[in-house]
């Protein structure tokens, strides 16, 4: 289900013509892999989630994942394949305040389904519950930074993507709740055969990788395969 990843002599500068920030001249993961973003704050780790997920555009190179080469592809296509594909959990979580916890997690089905079937809203609060957000019907805005993120987490699983990416995903959390998800986030994307690209510090999830990106001032410091995680 997963998809493999290859990033060729990838560049990304702030602006057209300025030097490039982001530089990574080769990445290869195999589909269904664990990879994990390390580096600095304000290393660009977000700036290459944001690329990876086609959601900023390259200035050269390219991002490839299986046969969907984002630098070639149209901005529907591109927009249509992130839909279908991947399950995207960012730091700013990207709820609507004014939707409940459950309805945020259901809204982008609606652009696919015009009514919700009793079974996926079943998954939803599944889900929810599991990843400890009891106040389901509360509103998005009326919620701490931690139920938010618990909450963006819970609508990136909902329709068991092939792709998870994820940036920070435990940072507003407390210590009890940060293994919770990051135990969830690194078991959905085992179960389901999903390929996961994950920043994080986390020691816990760095010894369940497959390989370690690490990053410095937007610029690939190493890109290490660990024999020591799961497959």
């Amino acid at each position: 289900m997963g998809a493999s990843l290859v990033v060729h002599d990838l560049a990304w500068s702030f602006a057209p013509g300025n030097i490039p920030f982001i530089r990574i001249p080769r990445v290869e993961v195999p589909e269904k892999s664990v990879v994990v973003l390390t580096g600095p704050s304000g290393a660009g780790k977000s700036t290459l989630l944001f690329l990876l997920a086609g959601m900023e555009h390259l200035h050269s190179g390219s991002v490839t994942w299986g046969k969907n080469d984002l630098a070639t592809m149209t901005n529907d296509a591109r927009d249509a394949w992130r839909r279908d594909n991947v399950g995207i959990v960012f730091q700013d979580f990207q709820l609507i305040p004014s939707l409940s916890a459950l309805k945020n997690v259901l809204l982008p089905l609606t652009f696919s389904h015009f009514i919700i079937p009793p079974e996926t809203r079943i998954r939803a609060e599944a889900l929810l519950s599991h990843l400890g957000v009891p106040r389901i019907h509360a509103l998005a805005g009326s919620l701490s930074r931690g139920e938010m993120q618990r909450v963006s987490i819970a609508r990136a699983l909902m329709k068991n993507p092939s792709i998870i990416l994820a940036d920070e995903p435990t940072a507003s959390l407390d210590a009890g709740n940060e293994d919770t998800v990051s135990t969830l986030l690194l078991t959905a994307a085992r179960e389901n055969g999903a390929t996961l690209v994950i920043s994080s510090h986390q020691k816990k999830v760095k010894d369940d990788a497959d390989y370690i990106l690490d990053i410095s001032h937007g610029q690939m410091v190493s890109f290490n395969e660990r024999k020591g995680g799961t497959t």
